[in-house]
């Protein structure tokens, strides 16, 4: 590692930043055409340590940002919590959906 990458890889936005991709899912599309969701694994520069990310582009935003592309980075434990909590959503939504089917007959 250089003199930048040791530098950067003591800052926590420079080690996420410049860290290495080594694994992308694919991008599933949202509900327009240019929305996207997307996981990735980030390698931090100092090697020692990962991220998991989401690539994202929303199906609308408004504000000053700029890019509509916007990145959010998890560890390990928030990535579970994550996953836990995405399981219990489509979980709700299935039971959601076969009350509905069960109260329409």
């Amino acid at each position: 590692m250089g003199f930048l990458g040791k530098i950067f890889s003591k800052l926590n936005i420079g080690n996420t930043l410049f860290g290495e991709i080594i694994y992308e899912s694919r991008a599933i599309s949202g509900q327009t055409n240019h929305s996207f969701c997307q996981w990735r694994v980030n390698r931090k520069l100092d090697g020692e340590s990962f991220l998991l990310g989401l690539k994202m582009r929303s199906d609308y935003y408004a504000g000053p940002e700029g890019s509509p592309t916007n990145y959010i980075n998890f560890d390990i434990h928030s990535a579970k919590v994550l996953r836990d909590e995405l399981d219990r959503c489509i979980s709700e939504f299935e039971r959601s959906e076969v009350s509905k089917v069960s109260e329409s007959r």
